[in-house]
């Protein structure tokens, strides 16, 4: 494939058209400066105090999270707060973990960020793809690190019995190790009895018993059930419910889970589940983003970005970016609004949102939705979030880095890695570029495999590669216009301009390949 063509398809993955960005509209300078950060969490404050060894304060930060996700009637997603900003810890080096265990030894708190970030450390050894795909070395360093991560939560949990934070994380352990239904029943009992109305340690006992791990067809879906009438004035068991049946369907094409979701019993139960949340929590940005998943799964739209546009007037970094998604393209016949996009993505940019930062790179590179094209800055972004673990910051870095684009020197080595890394932490596009990697140096088998999954997952520019390859017979694939036909077809649903364009020429060169609904 010609570099040139290759680098397009990398960099438009963040980049519909500029077909739809609006005549007249006025710029958006982005002065991310006139957008205060409104985060949900505290992790950057977090973050300050570790790397600052400022360890009094850091443990004070903590204390305030956690007495906050116990009182009654708070935002669901203040409880998750506290257990992810000890996650999230594992973004950082190892050694700033250490020096807080060795400054505080008898903090179970220390100790539980530290495990929970070895936990983060020994998935990305393994990787995230399938067990098949994963290395023999993959598998050793895992099972290192989770054996490290168990010494330090079950310490933890001895020196704080009250913590639900160390069990919670255990059950992952259990999962990763292998060590049985009993144990992680028993970590769940742990998680109870620091607090009743616990709710992290039951949502990944919810994981734990899926079919694709240590549970049968339904085990995950009675066992929420269960919680549910066992302790029906906890309005957060509701949520388990919601979650095993989007778990159950969450390794589905789209097509299929919305069919799932719209069976009358499914939507029933999950509905009556959402108006128990949202009575517990009427603002309340973690359900209401739960509440916009559940419409994108039905096919509805509308109800999608009213959920999410509450989600932003409260402030919400993620909504921000989700919504700004959906209305920078065309999706289900939304009129594109990249100047809104645009907005949103600085909002949300400037409060830290990872992924954000890599979408407004984005439209920095192509000087798109009022923004000035800046590729100095859009790299610098990119940075960042790479260095944050944004998948989407990975991967469009590891493009314009192997290709030697946006000013940066072209290093090939450096640009499959930071793919790679993308592709590690499960990123679609990443899976086809990789394929396309894998075409290129001669292996048809697994290179088509990877661009397969990657289009079944939704990926839109994996389609429009596999659309080209076989329409033009490159690298040994097979010519056949009829497929490549409905693989644009594939991308031009998943709203992408390309797709279409190229669906579009296909069509009036073989008219004969027509179908009824294709675009004109």
């Amino acid at each position: 494939m010609p570099r040139a063509l290759a680098t397009t398809l990398c960099l438009l993955l963040l980049a519909p058209s500029a077909r739809g960005q609006q005549q007249g509209a006025e710029p958006v300078l982005c002065p991310l400066e006139t957008h205060p950060p409104q985060p949900v969490y505290r992790f950057a404050e977090v973050q300050a105090a570790l790397l600052a060894r400022d360890f009094d304060r850091l443990e004070a930060v903590f204390d305030e999270l956690q007495a906050d996700s116990r009182v009654p009637g708070v935002s669901r997603g203040r409880y998750v707060s506290y257990q992810e900003s000890l996650g999230w810890l594992g973004y950082l080096k190892a050694g700033h973990l250490d020096a807080w265990v060795a400054a505080k030894p008898e903090s179970s708190r220390a100790l539980s960020a530290r495990g929970k970030a070895r936990i983060s450390w020994a998935w990305e050894a393994r990787g995230y793809g399938w067990a098949r795909e994963v290395t023999e070395e993959g598998w050793r360093v895992m099972r290192e690190r989770l054996l490290l991560a168990k010494a330090d939560l079950e310490r933890a949990m001895m020196l704080d019995p009250r913590s639900h934070a160390a069990p919670a994380a255990l059950i992952t352990v259990a999962m990763g190790l292998s060590l049985g239904r009993d144990k992680a029943f028993e970590y769940l009992r742990r998680a109870e009895a620091a607090d009743p109305t616990e709710a992290v340690a039951h949502e990944k006992m919810v994981t734990f018993l899926l079919p694709k791990w240590f549970g049968g067809e339904r085990d995950a879906l009675e066992f929420a059930r269960a919680a549910v009438a066992a302790t029906p004035q906890e309005p957060n068991r509701y949520l388990l419910v919601i979650l095993a049946h989007e778990q159950l369907t969450s390794d589905l094409p789209h097509d299929a889970q919305m069919r799932y979701f719209q069976q009358p019993a499914v939507r029933q139960e999950v509905a009556q589940a959402f108006e128990r949340l949202r009575a517990a929590y009427p603002i309340d940005w973690y359900v209401l983003g739960k509440q916009a998943e559940f419409a994108r799964q039905l096919g509805d739209l509308a109800g999608r970005l009213a959920a999410l546009q509450e989600s932003v007037d409260l402030g919400d970094t993620d909504a921000m970016f989700r919504l700004a998604r959906i209305i920078d393209r065309n999706v289900a016949g939304t009129p594109p609004d990249l100047v809104r996009a645009a907005r949103l993505l600085c909002r949300a940019a400037h409060a830290g949102h990872g992924e954000a930062k890599a979408q407004l790179a984005a439209f920095l590179l192509e000087g798109r939705g009022g923004v000035p094209r800046d590729p100095a800055r859009a790299v610098t972004l990119l940075r960042e979030a790479a260095a944050e673990g944004a998948p989407d910051a990975l991967y469009l870095l590891g493009c314009v880095t192997y290709y030697g684009e946006a000013g940066v020197r072209r290093d090939p080595a450096a640009g499959r890695e930071l793919v790679k890394r993308a592709f590690d932490v499960g990123h679609i596009e990443a899976r086809g570029l990789v394929g396309l990697w894998l075409l290129e140096a001669g292996d048809g088998r697994r290179g088509i495999d990877l661009l397969q999954e990657a289009v079944r997952q939704g990926g839109r520019r994996a389609a429009v590669r596999l659309g080209r390859l076989v329409e033009s017979g490159d690298l040994r694939v097979q010519r056949d216009l009829g497929i490549a036909a409905d693989f644009y077809r594939d991308g031009a649903n998943l709203g992408d301009d390309e797709a279409r364009a190229c669906l579009l020429d296909l069509l009036t060169l073989h008219p004969q390949l027509r179908r009824p609904g294709d675009p004109r």
